[in-house]
Parts: structure tokens; C-alpha cells; sequence
């Protein structure tokens, strides 16, 4: 009977606790990826987005001091138009 209490045969456990340990298995499999994803993705790609929003100042350099979305407005201007149409052309 002691050697039946410490067992762990998978077999033998509660449905409840195999699904629970199924479930942090794969969170453990899964959050690696997801970190490094995060990390080298969605950072660079948030710090790009904030950098659209600045504007230039006397030196040619980024400032985020005041953000707005004239860059995006400007993008959308009729002497750039046919540029950034055919960049979405070739992104998709």
C-alpha cells in the first residue's frame, strides 16, 4: 500500500490533475517561443510605430516631444500616394 501513495503513473491520477499537469506542460513548451516572439517582434515593431509618431526637429533628428499622426497624413498625400500604394502592393 506505500508504494501505491508515492506512484506516479499517469494512469493512476485523477482526470482533473492530468489535465492539469498536461496543460503547465505545454505552457512550458509554449512561453519560451512566445517570450523570444515578444522580445525580438512586438518590441521592435512597438518602437517603430512610437518613432512614426515623432516629428523632426532644426537638426533633422527624432523628437518625441510632441507625437501626432502628420506622418501618416502625409503619407497619404497626393505626391506620395503611388509610392506608399505600391509598397502595400509589394508587402502583400
Amino acid at each position: 500500500m506505500a508504494a501505491e501513495v508515492g506512484t506516479t503513473d499517469p494512469e493512476r491520477l485523477p482526470r482533473s490533475r492530468r489535465a492539469l499537469g498536461e496543460r503547465l506542460t505545454s505552457a512550458a513548451l509554449v512561453l519560451p517561443g512566445a517570450g523570444w516572439m515578444v522580445l525580438f517582434f512586438l518590441v521592435p515593431l512597438a518602437m517603430i510605430f512610437l518613432v512614426s509618431l515623432g516629428s523632426r526637429d532644426e537638426l533633422d533628428r527624432i523628437v518625441l516631444d510632441r507625437l501626432s499622426l502628420d506622418n501618416y497624413a502625409r503619407a497619404l498625400d497626393p505626391a506620395f500616394l503611388p509610392t506608399f500604394l505600391n509598397s502595400l502592393r509589394y508587402a502583400a
